[in-house]
């Protein structure tokens, strides 16, 4: 039985480095998990299990130097008590069922639901079991009214601060003024319900806005 009050420790890999950040941003403010290192490909998450114990880790699938599926092959090898939570952009029953058999405790797809990956780890962590479940939770159909009412004005510089673009590179992509910019920046966050970049990028790519590949 796993102690109530100890902190998951989590590891993030993924080489998308926008999409990583704005992961952590959200997961280190719940209160039963840690994050405890990142890394952009395979080679740097054995280098982080190398200096830290880590519960669970978050792994993509298509990164440079070292992938997933053979990053997967290492943690399980060397780190069984380790475990991996595939996070992948390809929605495929073949691919869930492969990873899972090769050792993954459970495979999500980036465009799920927050809530979603949140319960995956404390179910990983706390049960230990296989798990697919890629449905969206709560909120689906408020999201789909809020994109519509995102102009495209608005959805083209959502896009662009999503990709971490400053405001005069903004302005000089669109034509825009400094003052359009803000106004826009508020109307933006206002319609999305959302009030920190890292909410924004995770909606960004729930509603297909920004690809993460």
């Amino acid at each position: 039985m796993n102690n109530s009050n100890k902190k998951i420790k989590i590891l993030v890999t993924d080489d998308h480095q926008v999409l990583r950040h704005g992961l952590i941003d959200i997961l280190k403010y719940v209160d039963k998990f840690e994050i405890v290192g990142q890394a952009s490909n395979g080679k740097e998450t054995l280098a982080v299990l190398e200096e830290y114990a880590v519960d669970i880790i978050l792994l993509d699938i298509e990164m440079p130097v070292m992938n997933g599926t053979e990053t997967l092959e290492h943690v399980k090898n060397k780190y069984p008590e380790t475990k991996v939570i595939m996070f992948s952009t390809h929605h495929s029953m073949g691919y869930e069922n492969y990873f899972l058999k090769s050792g993954a405790e459970a495979y999500l797809v980036k465009n799920v639901e927050f809530e979603l990956i949140c319960n995956t780890i404390l179910n990983v962590y706390t049960k230990g079991s296989k798990a697919i479940n890629n449905d969206t939770v709560n909120g689906e159909i408020s999201d789909e009214h809020l994109q519509q009412s995102l102009s495209g004005i608005e959805q083209d510089v959502l896009k662009l601060i999503c990709k971490n673009h400053k405001g005069d590179e903004i302005c000089k992509s669109l034509d825009i003024s400094k003052n359009t910019l803000k106004y826009y920046r508020k109307s933006i966050y206002s319609k999305t319900r959302t009030s920190s970049l890292s909410e924004l990028i995770i909606y960004a790519i729930k509603q297909g806005l920004i690809s993460i590949n």
